[in-house]
């Protein structure tokens, strides 16, 4: 039986959470289908596997990118368009009709501008209406949606589950924050690094990720000689990074729902983040983590004392974040959502 060909456009710039999810499913469905790749993240375009994948320039515009994705459809007569992220699905009212469309949604509205949600929510609505199914990464972004109640559904991202158990570390040992995440203000990275410099405690702080804030950061970190603060930069092996630390901290102003935090959880390590979006869903309050208002270096202060100074607390917090996200966020739950997905399209 000849493979139904499933054409990937993804229109982000940056590698983020949308990105790393097209890098981590779809490549573990080849078996069943044939997928094709139109993509604007180098990283991305790198990472993938596939020989079908095409990097579109970030000169080209919006209506280019039309035309080229209706070019690809033809070419390889795609039988479905899996629209990741908000940009891809603005093209749903621009291709053919012949293809079953997959609106699939990373983020909340939160995320716009607020001088472009009138736009954002016409280009949105049209997206829907000619989509055959709208997929969130949580309950929060499909509730945010209003109609179109037969075509949502809630399929989570996953993350790998490893069999290795932390080494939990004695109170007197120096303890490891760690913060995975685009360097950008609205992840809060400002507010982390504030809460953690008011801390009275020795500590160590590992900041993964990159991002427009970057070269500010590392700026504080040199002229006011915070030693125990690490600018660690892209890390190829987050898994190896978090298994090392004790805490996870992650101060979004919004989030649909947070791959790093379900990383965080896999690893066994309690989680501070913020209440808000869909972070709720992930990290249960005060049994896998603690949750504060965004934008609050003071309740991020308090919140990581807590955790420093409990060992027991950080092991039983870690320990359950590690068992729900087992229960409800391993990646072979949503291999096979997405698979039946697909099929049944």
């Amino acid at each position: 039986m000849e493979k139904r060909k499933v054409l990937i456009v993804s229109c982000t710039k940056f590698y983020g959470g949308g990105e790393i999810f097209v890098s981590r499913v779809f490549p573990q469905l080849e078996e069943y289908y044939d997928f094709f790749y139109q993509v604007r993240s180098k990283e991305l375009y790198e990472i993938l596997p596939s020989e079908y994948k095409f990097f579109v320039e970030h000169e080209v515009s919006f209506k280019r990118e039309i035309a080229f994705a209706r070019k690809l459809i033809r070419q390889y007569k795609i039988d479905i368009v899996v629209l990741n992220g908000n940009r891809a699905i603005y093209m749903a009212p621009f291709l053919p009709n012949c293809v079953r469309k997959i609106a699939y949604k990373h983020s909340s509205a939160a995320s716009t501008m607020f001088i472009k949600k009138g736009i954002y929510h016409v280009l949105i609505t049209l997206g829907f209406l000619c989509s055959d199914k709208i997929v969130g990464v949580s309950r929060m972004v499909v509730d945010e949606i209003r109609g179109f109640n037969s075509k949502k559904l809630v399929i989570y991202n996953g993350v790998r589950i490893l069999n290795e158990n932390r080494l939990i570390k004695p109170i007197d040992k120096e303890i490891k924050i760690v913060y995975v995440g685009r360097l950008e203000r609205e992840k809060g990275i400002i507010e982390a690094l504030a809460a953690v410099r008011q801390l009275s405690c020795p500590v160590r702080f590992y900041v993964a990720g990159t991002g427009v804030l970057e070269d500010v950061l590392r700026s504080e970190v040199e002229s006011e000689k915070l030693e125990n603060v690490y600018l660690l930069g892209n890390v190829t092996n987050v898994y190896e990074l978090l298994f090392d630390c004790d805490i996870f901290i992650l101060p979004s102003y919004y989030e649909a729902i947070s791959l790093s935090i379900l990383e965080a959880m896999a690893c066994g390590l309690p989680v501070l983040a913020t209440k808000v979006g869909g972070i709720p869903e992930a990290v249960e309050e005060n049994v896998t983590g603690i949750l504060v208002p965004p934008m609050n270096v003071s309740f991020l202060k308090q919140g990581l004392e807590k955790l420093v100074m409990d060992v027991s607390l950080r092991q039983r917090m870690g320990q359950a974040g590690r068992k729900r996200a087992k229960n409800y966020f391993n990646i072979e739950g949503t291999l096979a959502s997405i698979r039946a997905l697909l099929k049944n399209i």
